[in-house]
């Protein structure tokens, strides 16, 4: 990971990430902590230039990959977006409910029902797609 945010980090622009599911919010953290415009998010937020940001790092549901892989259970994801804005983009890791995923060993839906209200009823949002290294992990 750390040789793509090094690339990444000739960005002098606010820049929003959330962990994907193969690495912890803290390793990310890490990773760009030389990164003076990187904005690392997870049941948190950050105001830019007016407009509410606000992150869900990792996977939700719980994913057929195994013990490495940074999972979140439903009542997990609700509570770290208890605190969502009424406004602004919510930057996922998990695609939207009803978006199917393949896996090789387990076909699957999107984000679940608790991510669906969030959604709906507490944001206005746009999803941003978001940076991993699970591609490192498979090869």
């Amino acid at each position: 990971m750390a040789l793509k945010i090094d690339r990444l980090q000739e960005i002098d622009r606010p820049t929003v990430l959330v962990p994907g599911n193969s690495e912890s919010v803290e390793e990310l953290a890490e990773a760009c902590r030389q990164w003076p415009s990187a904005r690392v998010l997870h049941g948190n937020g950050v105001q830019i230039d007016g407009i509410s940001f606000f992150g869900l790092g990792g996977a939700v549901p719980v994913t057929p990959f195994g013990s490495w892989s940074y999972d979140f259970s439903e009542q997990q994801a609700a509570h770290l977006l208890a605190n969502c804005p009424t406004e602004g983009v919510l930057v996922t890791h998990s695609p939207p409910a009803a978006l199917w995923m393949r896996h090789p060993r387990k076909n699957f839906w999107g984000a679940p029902p608790c991510v669906k209200p969030s959604i709906e009823e507490i944001c206005s949002l746009s999803f941003v797609a978001t940076f991993t290294r699970a591609q490192e992990k498979t090869r």
